[in-house]
């Protein structure tokens, strides 16, 4: 048949194609391997040193932390979304004892009605009620001991009773919104 050597040409070609293309790709993910990215653990949890503080300045690194429950990433943060919301971090050479922490926080309030309560847990202690207003404002927490483990930690934020923006205006925003979060940073 005259086709027959014409598609085995064209058949060994992109044969070729396809394994320079996989060439590629493996040098790729070696030179990935060479440069590791020592900001997150094997469990997979994103590093928070000591003395850092995030904002959402830098959108990637901000949005590492927050693990579940949560609009997208804004210039000035992120609204949590419906009543909980998770944020992960993992303590470099944790050895014990308490640590200070300080969240941001804002809610989606009117400036004349009650602040949000904002219930706070880490990995299952409960650590405390927050009101939150509509201006940022920073929360201390501090984490015992039970609370961090081997220095992984999930924080769930719990915000009752989120509102949208549609509840107070002609606003065509119907997400419901449960504390925004600002900064997260460690003493």
């Amino acid at each position: 048949m005259p086709g027959t050597e014409d598609r085995l040409t064209a058949m060994e070609a992109r044969i070729a194609r396809l394994e320079a293309k996989v060439g590629q790709l493996a040098r790729a993910d070696a030179a990935g391997w060479a440069t590791y990215d020592a900001s997150w653990t094997a469990s997979g949890f994103p590093v928070l040193a000591r003395g850092t503080t995030v904002t959402a300045e830098t959108t990637d690194i901000f949005a590492r932390f927050l693990a579940s429950g949560w609009w997208g990433v804004e210039a000035w943060g992120a609204w949590g979304r419906d009543q909980q919301h998770a944020i992960r971090f993992h303590i470099p050479d944790y050895r014990g004892g308490y640590v200070d922490m300080t969240l941001t926080l804002q809610a989606f309030v009117l400036p004349n009605h009650d602040p949000m309560e904002v219930h706070v847990t880490a990995n299952g202690l409960f650590l405390g009620r927050h009101a939150v207003r509509a201006a940022p404002r920073p929360i201390r927490l501090r984490l015992p001991p039970a609370a961090i483990g081997h220095g992984d930690v999930i924080l769930y934020l719990q915000s009752p009773e989120p509102k949208s923006p549609a509840t107070f205006s002609d606003s065509l925003d119907q997400r419901l919104l449960g504390a925004g979060l600002v900064a997260i940073g460690l003493s």
